[in-house]
């Protein structure tokens, strides 16, 4: 499993995802820090790789249907939220073995205390 690190997401995403065992590319990494979801989408399924973001956008099956994509994790947490917030969810969210397995064609919106996956 490779993630995809959008730009909305702590720039620790990268280690947390490494400490887990997981392969990641920062999107500020390869020219894309202001690119368009769009742009971010085509560069995910080009390159199957796992979309990471804060943006809840992601989350619209109509407009990414998970079936399209090595898989997408929305983490929905409040805005104001910290990066060593952000980084303890994901870390979790990493932790299970069992979820990082069904994320291909999957939608997968990570909160505190909920993890909710949808398929197409």
């Amino acid at each position: 499993m490779r993630f995809l690190i959008d730009a909305n997401m702590p720039r620790a995403t990268r280690t947390a995802l490494l400490v887990a065992g997981y392969e990641s590319v920062d999107v500020r990494d390869v020219g894309m820090r202001t690119a368009r979801d769009e742009q971010i989408a085509q560069h995910a399924k080009g390159n199957s790789l796992t979309i990471i973001t804060r943006d809840r956008g992601f989350a619209n099956s109509r407009k990414y249907p998970p079936k399209e994509y090595s898989g997408i994790v929305v983490i929905n947490l409040p805005f104001e939220a910290t990066a060593r917030e952000v980084i303890s969810v994901v870390r979790e969210f990493v932790g299970r073995a069992d979820m990082i397995e069904q994320l291909p064609a999957k939608t997968v919106v990570v909160s505190k205390d909920r993890v909710q996956m949808r398929s197409s």
